[in-house]
C-alpha cells in the first residue's frame, strides 16, 4: 500500500476549502490548479485546459473561478501579450483561510510569471508538508491561445462585474447575461471615464423620462449600449445624476447592491414624482413593502 501511494502524485487541498460553502466542482478546480502551481502558489493554465481537466465547458470554469474568488481561495490576474492580445490568467492560490494571515507568497512585482516545473509530490510525507504541488507538462507544449479580447490595464473582470451588477439591480435586468459585447462596452467606458462616472451614468439614466418610456412608442431605452454608447452619453447621464444629488466633493463609492423595489422607489423620487405616482407603483405590493416604500420615499424627499 505504501509503495502504491509513493508512486502517485498528490494535490493538497486545505481543509477549510473542503468545508467551504462551494460546489464540489470548485474543490476539484482548486486541486487542478494546485497541480499546475509552483511553490509560490502561482499557476497560469488556460481556460480550455482547465475545462478539459474537469470535463466541463469554459463558461462553467469561469463560474467556478468566481466561486473560489468569493471565498478567498484564489485571486486572478489578467495577462496580455506584448502585442496586446489576451493570454491565460495568472492564478494566485491561497492555503490559509481569508481570516488568517496570508502565508502563501504573493507576486513581488516581477512582470514575468514563474513557469510550472515538471514533476510533483510523490509521497504522503511530502504532500503533508507542502501547500502546493506542480503539474507535469512538456515545456514544448504551446499554451492554447485564449481568444478573449484583451482587457486594458487597470480594468479587471471584477470591475466589469461590479458595473454590470449595478445596472442589473437599478434597472431591473436581473435576467441579463454578461456577454462579450457587454463586457467590452463596460471595459471601454471604465478605461475612458473611470468607475465613478460610469456608475453615476447608470444611476442618472433613470432621471431621463424619454429613456424610461415617456416617448411616442412607450419604449424603455436603458440598455448598456445606450448608456455607454459614447462619451457624450456617459457624461450626459452622469450629469443628470449629479445635478439631482448635488455636486460631489469626493468620488462616488463603489456601487452597493440595492433591493430592486427600493431602486424603483428612489428612481421615482429622483424623477420628481409625487405620492400619487408612488401609490400607483406600489399598489400591488405586500403591505409591509408598501409601508417601507412610503417611508423611503419620504426620507429621500427630506
Amino acid at each position: 500500500m505504501a509503495d502504491s501511494l509513493r508512486s502517485q502524485a498528490f494535490a493538497v487541498v486545505p481543509e477549510w476549502i473542503l468545508h467551504a460553502d462551494v460546489p464540489d466542482r470548485a474543490v476539484r478546480l482548486y486541486a487542478v490548479l494546485q497541480r499546475f502551481a509552483d511553490k509560490g502558489g502561482m499557476a497560469f493554465p488556460s481556460r480550455k485546459n482547465l475545462a478539459e481537466k474537469l470535463s466541463c465547458s469554459k463558461s462553467s470554469i469561469d463560474r467556478t473561478i468566481e466561486e473560489l474568488v468569493e471565498i478567498g481561495a484564489i485571486t486572478v490576474e489578467r495577462r496580455d501579450r506584448d502585442d496586446g492580445s489576451r493570454t491565460s490568467n495568472l492564478y494566485h492560490l491561497r492555503a490559509e483561510p481569508p481570516s488568517s494571515p496570508v502565508t502563501t507568497p504573493l507576486p513581488t512585482g516581477d512582470d514575468t510569471p514563474p513557469h510550472p516545473r515538471r514533476g510533483g509530490i510523490s509521497t504522503p510525507e511530502e504532500a503533508a508538508s507542502s501547500p502546493v504541488t506542480t503539474h507535469e507538462r512538456k515545456p514544448e507544449d504551446p499554451e492554447p491561445e485564449d481568444k478573449t479580447p484583451p482587457t486594458p490595464k487597470g480594468v479587471t473582470i471584477f470591475d466589469v462585474r461590479q458595473v454590470f451588477d449595478l445596472w442589473c439591480d437599478l434597472l431591473n435586468h436581473q435576467g441579463a447575461k454578461l456577454d462579450r459585447q457587454r463586457e467590452a462596452k463596460i471595459t471601454a467606458a471604465l478605461k475612458s471615464h473611470g468607475m465613478a462616472d460610469v456608475c453615476d451614468a447608470i444611476r442618472g439614466i433613470r432621471s431621463s423620462a424619454f429613456h424610461m418610456g415617456d416617448n411616442q412608442g412607450g419604449k424603455v431605452y436603458d440598455g448598456l449600449g445606450v448608456i455607454l454608447k459614447n462619451a457624450d452619453n456617459i457624461e450626459k447621464f452622469r450629469d443628470l445624476w449629479r445635478g439631482i444629488t448635488g455636486p460631489k466633493a469626493e468620488p462616488a463609492p463603489p456601487p452597493q447592491r440595492t433591493e430592486p423595489w427600493l431602486s424603483a422607489v428612489l428612481g421615482l423620487r429622483a424623477a420628481g414624482a409625487d405620492l400619487s405616482e408612488l401609490e400607483s407603483l406600489i399598489g400591488t405590493w405586500p403591505k409591509e413593502r408598501q409601508q417601507a416604500a412610503r417611508e423611503a420615499f419620504k426620507r429621500s424627499a427630506a
